[in-house]
């Protein structure tokens, strides 16, 4: 049984990206222009993209948005995010970093 709840996890985070449009037009307001909402909704989708939490729009008009918890836990990404927070990087930790 776990195995298909796994399975139904990851049909849930497939969405169609029409469905999408509602919750950015509640939050940015909507443009008065269907087209522009639409071209407005995938080039906030392709930004997201580049970060690796939503996939490239498929045929069917779905992509699937990946859970925030596996993009912070990206070992890579936590390398990154403890570097950045390292007090040792050759800046005296009592003084203001000028980066």
């Amino acid at each position: 049984m776990g195995l298909r709840n796994d399975f139904r996890r990851v049909e849930d985070s497939y969405r169609a990206a029409d469905q999408l449009l509602p919750e950015l037009n509640h939050f940015l307001g909507e443009t008065g222009n269907d087209r522009q909402d639409d071209k407005r909704l995938r080039l906030l989708l392709e930004q997201l993209r580049g970060y690796g939490l939503v996939s490239e729009i498929d045929d069917d008009e779905r992509l699937r948005i990946q859970p925030l918890i596996v993009h912070v836990a990206n070992p890579a990404n936590l390398q990154n995010l403890l570097a950045g927070l390292d007090p040792t990087d050759g800046a005296d930790p009592g003084q203001p970093n000028d980066n």
